[in-house]
């Protein structure tokens, strides 16, 4: 009875072990997908800040150059704000 229960036993953590294999790969792939839309996701913010800063090379945008466009918009809709 022993060995039925250890056997048992091994074949539930079997499972188990493939479920976690199967969650991690689709944890994985959620990870790339999410990756790839954030890059899409930038390079379309600098676009519509500024077409040129993003250009036409297809090169990735890194996240400090959004974040300066972004501050430097809002600098100058600030400053036009102040004059008005």
């Amino acid at each position: 009875q022993v060995e039925e229960e250890l056997k048992a036993a091994c074949s539930q953590q079997a499972e188990q072990l493939q479920e976690m294999g199967c969650r991690e790969n689709q944890l994985l792939s959620d990870l790339q997908r999410a990756g790839e839309q954030l890059e899409s996701f930038k390079t379309r913010v600098m676009q519509a800040c500024s077409p040129s800063a993003a250009g036409s090379t297809g090169k990735c945008v890194t996240e400090q150059q959004v974040i300066e466009k972004v501050r430097q918009i809002s600098d100058e809709n600030q400053q036009s704000h102040e004059r008005e």
